[in-house]
């Protein structure tokens, strides 16, 4: 529900999924990065 309720664009909903399953993020971790733009940051989103 995170992704959904934070996210917009599918693409950066698919790669903070992505990056939650590769790391094992809690959801208090995932809403912590999303709202810290970490996506943005690595610049990778297409």
């Amino acid at each position: 529900m995170v992704l959904i309720d934070k996210l917009d664009e599918l693409n950066k909903r698919l790669w903070y999924a992505q990056k939650t399953i590769e790391n094992g993020w809690s959801r208090n971790f995932l809403e912590m990065w999303i709202e810290a733009e970490l996506s943005k940051d690595t610049g990778k989103i297409p």
